[in-house]
């Protein structure tokens, strides 16, 4: 009898523990549904707001539509040089310095308008030049998106000594690829 009473206490106790369980796992699963879809919500709140609601930098607003759209195309035009054009060259396929890796690139020259007639795209001399320095430069450098710009000074150097100072204004990597 000892042992049937002791039996049903611990099923008792057995019970009330699953029966207090269930509702703090319920209440957890509440919890983390509302965080779950409350969290979204008040981030895009916020971002809205953000937007939407602080003051705009102030800039000057022309006066109609089409106003704008003159504006917006004057703007661009300050900052493109009118004076110049492109002259393509052929595509460079140098083997790099360790041999184990092909550079494939492609080059436009800016020149002013004046000396379009004069500047052979094709020029060994200058061709000469670029695969000169080309060929010394580390793979590890040319991988590097930052070492671009020092790329284009260096190409934009050796053009001008070949081509001459005034001849030339810019180069412009229009293909890169290293394999």
């Amino acid at each position: 009898m000892a042992e049937t009473k002791n039996k049903q206490e611990v099923a008792e106790n057995a019970e009330s523990a699953n029966a207090d369980s269930i509702p703090a796992a319920d209440a957890k699963k509440k919890g983390g549904l509302v965080g779950v879809v409350l969290t979204p919500l008040i981030l895009a709140a916020v971002s809205f707001g953000t937007v939407f609601l602080l003051p705009a930098a102030e800039t000057s607003a022309p006066s109609s539509a089409h106003g704008a759209e003159a504006s917006e195309s004057t703007d661009l035009h300050d900052f493109m040089p009118t004076n110049l054009e492109i002259v393509e060259m052929d595509e460079f396929v140098v083997s790099i310095r360790d041999d184990k890796n092909i550079l494939r690139m492609s080059l436009a020259l800016e020149v002013p308008k004046q000396f379009y007639e004069e500047v052979n795209p094709n020029e060994l001399r200058l061709r000469d030049a670029f695969m000169g320095y080309l060929r010394a430069v580390e793979v590890a450098e040319l991988q590097d998106p930052a070492f671009l710009p020092q790329l284009r000074a260096q190409l934009l150097r050796r053009s001008r000594l070949v081509l001459g100072q005034e001849k030339v204004a810019g180069v412009l990597i229009t293909d890169f690829l290293i394999r």
